[in-house]
């Protein structure tokens, strides 16, 4: 403290006063702004390269085809989401393959009413055409059988039929045939069934076809299961 040229009461004076303080300022928290300076930019990750492939080909209805993008994986050709049936037959055989597990069917038919030897004969005829069409079976391998009965022995819902009724079921080697094969199938059978036993009036709804698949080594023609013959062609 300076006192030079002050008398000594006053130097008493300012020697007992306490000195005066500077009042503190209030604390503020410094920004992150202000430490750390801006905040820093969102990175941005590179886009995915594009496939540098040919487009896909087109592909035929039912087939398969092979995207180099999915490393070879196989994509379907169809629409998911479209279950409309084909207009024409889907399947044909191959002939390089005539003993292939693909080729044998059998067909059991039973119905009512009671009907004639040349019915039953047309009713072998339509559904084996079918069969080879549409499920790309062998026609001379392909057995068709027919049993009919009295209405009065055929109930749907618990009374007698009183319009005609059919049961077809058609058996085939396990994984041979596609859905949408099969589903053409069904709906062509079902069709000609209505045709030929119900004419111009109409075919008991509770009429049935039905699909079985069988395991290649649970059946077979000629003393020899489909499976044998699978392994002869592969040998």
């Amino acid at each position: 403290m300076v006192t030079a040229g002050l008398c000594n009461p006053c130097k008493a004076v300012l020697h007992h006063q306490p000195f005066p303080r500077r009042p503190a300022l209030p604390t503020v928290a410094p920004s992150r702004k202000e430490c750390h300076g801006p905040p820093p930019a969102p990175r941005r990750l590179p886009a995915p390269a594009r496939c540098r492939q040919a487009p896909r080909p087109a592909v035929a209805p039912g087939g398969d085809s092979r995207s180099p993008c999915l490393g070879g994986a196989v994509a379907p050709a169809n629409d998911p989401t479209d279950f409309s049936l084909p207009a024409g037959p889907v399947r044909t055989h191959n002939p390089i393959d005539p003993e292939g597990p693909d080729t044998m069917p059998t067909l059991v038919l039973k119905l009512a009413p009671l009907q004639n030897p040349e019915r039953y004969r047309q009713l072998a005829s339509a559904l084996t055409d079918l069969t080879v069409d549409l499920l790309g079976k062998r026609r001379e391998v392909t057995a068709v059988v027919i049993d009919d009965l009295p209405s009065a022995r055929w109930h749907i819902g618990g009374a007698p039929v009183e319009q005609p009724t059919a049961l077809l079921e058609i058996s085939i080697t396990h994984g041979t045939n596609t859905q949408e094969e099969k589903a053409a199938f069904i709906q062509a059978a079902f069709a000609e069934l209505q045709r030929q036993l119900a004419g111009d009036g109409t075919l008991a709804a509770a009429s049935y076809v039905v699909v079985r698949e069988l395991p290649a080594s649970d059946w077979g023609y000629g003393g020899r299961t489909q499976q044998a013959r699978k392994l002869a062609l592969a040998a």
